[in-house]
């Protein structure tokens, strides 16, 4: 996870638009973080959805099966959807056993994940989406990986405010000039 942090802090550094972020999250998750699969979707809180934006690893078709059930209000628990909604991480070292991820269990067995987090994204102090990482070993997230997993979920985060105050700042320097533009209009 060392050498996960350090190459996102590396993407955060050379990456300044948000989904070009997003997706290199993923990317170097699975290839320096050693998770089989991770994800990145974005929250809708006024329609309670979650909507996928990025993943890489095994696979796109776990996506799909469990984005119906993650959006499904009449299931009872939806790890995803309830991080989301509380803005709380969620871990699970031990999907087999674990009572809370009963709707996923079969689907993520049969990908051979047995661990996962699911890790609230903020842009200014609103849940903002989600990152799950996917784990083979169970027992993956330990007091020392869930420290260095928030370590890297506030690095995104201050990123992600970063890159929305300078869209942010864009659009006022644009509006401040059509206003001047129409003063300029008006006057002459």
């Amino acid at each position: 996870l060392y050498a996960l942090l350090g190459q996102i802090n590396q993407a955060i550094v050379r990456t300044h638009d948000e989904q070009e972020l997003l997706k290199k999250i993923c990317d170097v998750a699975v290839e320096y973080g050693g998770f089989k699969f991770a994800w990145i979707g974005k929250y809708n809180q006024l329609v309670d959805t979650i909507t996928p934006i990025h993943w890489a690893g095994d696979s796109e078709d776990y996506i799909d099966a469990i984005i119906d059930v993650i959006n499904d209000p009449s299931v009872n628990y939806s790890s995803t959807r309830n991080a989301m909604q509380d803005g709380v991480a969620f871990f699970s070292n031990d999907i087999s056993n674990d009572e809370t991820m009963y709707e996923w269990r079969k689907n993520a067995l049969k990908k051979g994940y047995l661990s996962i987090s699911v890790i609230p994204l903020r842009i200014k102090n609103r849940v903002y989406g989600n990152l799950n990482l996917y784990a083979t070993e169970s027992h993956f997230f330990n007091d020392e990986e869930k420290k260095l997993i928030f370590e890297i979920a506030d690095d995104i985060n201050h990123a992600l405010n970063a890159i929305d105050a300078e869209f942010t700042r864009k659009l006022a320097e644009e509006a401040l000039l059509e206003s001047e533009n129409r003063y300029n209009t008006f006057i002459n």
